[in-house]
């Protein structure tokens, strides 16, 4: 192959660029075509409650009586309804004189005697009403309200009021704190200073 001579190489340049000149509109179009996008920014999505409850290690006795009832273990990882649990802090349940699977011992209709079977029942429904009582079918959104507000639990006939103070803080039920609010992609936990009272 022959070399190229000082008076062609300056030729052969200018028709390069030449050439390059022609072909950028394609290149130009290729690339409108095709455009460039941003990266999509990592979704910042809330944890559920069963993950808030499994996590908040100052509710894990709450939690453990919970995941012994079925309609409330669904609506913890469900991400259809939304839920609003009122729990209370684990030495709030431990300063109870009764823990919340113990029957009134002083019950009269009980027999004085009964069947492993029916002592587990028993059980299964003292611990299927206390967290009932403290489980309402709803968000409730505390900071969008001045006004007192009522909600139905998963308890039959169970009703809770909540009440502002002036201290812009809230009370619930039997005059319980609501000492802290956690926030979950399928509803809210409501930290109590207390147990719900139910009947």
């Amino acid at each position: 192959m022959r070399p190229f001579s000082p008076r062609t190489l300056p030729l052969l340049l200018s028709f390069a660029a030449v050439a390059f000149a022609a072909q950028s509109p394609l290149l130009m179009q290729e690339q409108a075509a095709f455009p460039s996008f941003p990266p999509t920014p990592a979704s910042n999505t809330l944890p559920s409650l069963a993950d808030v409850l499994t996590t908040t290690r100052k509710l894990s006795i709450w939690y453990d009586y919970a995941r012994d009832v079925e309609k409330v273990t669904e609506r913890l990882s469900s991400s259809i309804q939304q839920t609003t649990l009122l729990v209370p802090l684990n030495s709030a349940i431990l300063s109870l004189p009764r823990k919340p699977h113990e029957s009134v011992p002083t019950t009269p209709s009980l027999p004085d005697s009964l069947s492993i079977l029916q002592q587990d029942a028993l059980t299964a429904n003292n611990v299927n009403r206390f967290i009932s009582a403290h489980v309402v079918p709803e968000t409730i959104d505390l900071s969008s309200s001045s006004s007192e507000l009522t909600f139905s639990t998963l308890l039959a006939d169970h009703k809770l009021t909540f009440t502002p103070g002036d201290d812009g803080k809230w009370t619930v039920g039997n005059g319980l704190n609501v000492v802290e609010v956690l926030e979950a992609s399928n509803g809210k936990v409501l930290i109590l200073d207390g147990v719900v009272e139910f009947a």
